[in-house]
């Protein structure tokens, strides 16, 4: 699952509205920051293509990445398409 999320976070952080915060000494979450976009608008087209992330909080300028298990169900580069797709 590591290896998939890794390549899945260097491809959004290709993107130029995605850049992917690794939290230092961090755990299994990353933060996503997306530029230019309503967050929760953005999970909810992701959650309609089956990409499942946790709520956003309100206030909070990023969306909670967790690696798990989940994300091997898809290439990365699906995943990455999915993304883009809903920015």
């Amino acid at each position: 699952a590591w290896q998939e999320a890794e390549r899945l976070f260097d491809i959004l952080d290709e993107h130029p509205s995605f850049r992917v915060e690794r939290i230092v000494d961090g755990t299994h979450i990353v933060r996503l920051h997306v530029s230019g976009g309503d967050l929760a608008s953005l999970r909810e087209r992701l959650v309609e293509r089956d990409v499942l992330l946790p709520p956003v909080v309100a206030g909070q300028p990023w969306l909670a990445l967790k690696v798990n298990p989940s994300v091997c169900r898809s290439s990365a580069g699906e995943l990455a398409e999915a993304f883009r797709a809903c920015v």
